[in-house]
């Protein structure tokens, strides 16, 4: 779930319109933890994600795919579910 979880922080950034640089001060991490975050080398803890949600007012639940999607296709399928959402085109 690396790739899922590095998924979920980049659409944060990109939503958000900041940079790697702003959010990983709004973390209290440095650049290159938020990077190896975004590269799926580590994984933040939730409440990180969930903090970082609420910094910038975006609906913690925006990035999380659901359950039936993840039992249905796994992580890709999560992923594509993400994606949608920064498109538009969540359902």
């Amino acid at each position: 779930m690396k790739l899922l979880t590095a998924t979920i922080f980049k659409q944060l950034r990109m939503v958000s319109g900041r940079t790697q640089s702003e959010l990983a001060k709004f973390a209290g991490v440095s650049l290159r933890t938020y990077q190896n975050w975004e590269n799926g080398d580590t994984t933040p803890p939730f409440n990180t994600y969930v903090s970082l949600c609420v910094r910038l007012s975006i609906e913690p639940g925006r990035f999380i795919p659901s359950l039936s999607t993840l039992r249905k296709g796994g992580e890709q399928a999560g992923i594509q579910e993400i994606d949608n959402v920064d498109n538009g085109n969540s359902e």
